[in-house]
């Protein structure tokens, strides 16, 4: 039986992976589904750099139509800081969240009337809880979202970068056109 598990080795908190690579949890249970249904997708292909020094994000899951779909057990204010940076980098990147069973209704802080969803809501997300709804999936492709990851995503094994003294058209991953 799987269990979840985090534990600490000083101050890192580790994620233990399950035998087929996901993250215990929420990533976990989607990826299972996913695969117990005959779905296609990538799990943690790569990352996109954003516009914060040294600062990458890694999807969890991308879909073949180009939906992103990043899975949350927990939605802090850094990962909501974070996603905004992201969506203000790649305006036509399709990402969108999955919350743990009730996570689209848990206040942001305490004594907050507004919720995870609400946020997403607000902020031009969509979201849904525990899965990836059959609708998502079937979605027809977004040209626009396939074009930020087939230019931006650096893929896990390779490097996007100019050499010094280059000059590079994409302020993101160093890219020329």
């Amino acid at each position: 039986m799987l269990r979840s598990s985090k534990y600490r080795r000083g101050n890192v908190k580790f994620h233990r992976r399950t035998s087929l690579g996901f993250h215990e949890g929420i990533e976990d249970t989607i990826g299972l589904r996913l695969l117990d249904d005959g779905e296609t997708f990538e799990y943690e292909p790569g990352r996109l750099k954003y516009p914060q020094p040294d600062s990458h994000y890694t999807p969890d899951f991308i879909l073949p139509n180009g939906i992103v779909v990043e899975s949350k057990g927990y939605f802090t204010p850094e990962d909501r800081t974070r996603h905004l940076v992201i969506q203000k980098a790649y305006p036509d990147l399709d990402l969108r969240f999955v919350f743990t069973s009730g996570g689209g209704r848990h206040a942001l802080r305490k004594g907050s009337k507004t919720t995870w969803g609400d946020w997403c809501y607000k902020h031009g997300f969509k979201w849904h809880e525990q899965y990836i709804p059959t609708e998502w999936l079937r979605e027809p492709p977004n040209e626009a979202s396939l074009k930020v990851l087939k230019e931006h995503l650096i893929r896990k094994g390779t490097r996007k970068s100019s050499k010094k003294g280059e000059s590079a058209d994409c302020p993101l991953c160093g890219d020329s056109a």
